[in-house]
């Protein structure tokens, strides 16, 4: 089990943008093969941190599929 602050199902807000969305599915860490790690120059515990794939509307109230990693606690 991922231990993760968030469920699928649940919504959330991005904590800098503020835009809301919906957990559709929680990776326990980066999974993606594009881009890689490297490309996005995130650190080793963003990495590790577990991983969201969140839908939230575009302006025009479209939905987009976003990769968002869990922010660590400050």
């Amino acid at each position: 089990m991922i231990a993760s602050k968030f469920g699928i199902g649940q919504q959330v807000r991005h904590s800098l943008l503020g835009y809301l969305g919906v957990v559709v599915d929680i990776d326990p860490v980066y999974s993606l093969s594009e881009p890689s790690p490297d490309e996005l120059a995130v650190n080793d515990e963003l990495r590790a941190a577990p991983w969201y794939h969140v839908v939230m509307e575009d302006d025009n109230g479209l939905p987009v599929h976003t990769y968002l990693a869990e922010s660590p606690a400050k």
